[in-house]
């Protein structure tokens, strides 16, 4: 499986450590990374007081990402812009 929410959050797993079952895959916490790419780019430009978080509303992920990112500026004393666009479908 690849999931980039937290499995064990989704109940997929019962923990990273003993996950249970025959489970194998990857996980890549995006809501995480994104907070933790807030937190150097604060530190490269400490005098930023608003930043902008550009999202897909279509992409599952993305709500996970807001709310943590949100949260993570608002300790930081940043405001989050949040634009969301809606990528063309090519057919």
């Amino acid at each position: 499986m690849y999931v980039t929410n937290d499995p064990v959050a989704l109940g997929l797993v019962v923990s990273f450590a003993r996950p249970g079952g025959n489970a194998t895959g990857i996980n890549f916490p995006l809501a995480e990374v994104a907070v933790k790419e807030l937190g150097l780019l604060h530190e490269v430009v400490p005098a930023a007081r608003r930043i902008g978080l550009l999202v897909n509303p279509n992409n599952s992920p993305s709500a996970a990402v807001t709310k943590d990112v949100t949260a993570a500026a608002s300790a930081l004393g940043i405001e989050i812009g949040v634009v969301r666009f809606h990528p063309k479908t090519r057919r």
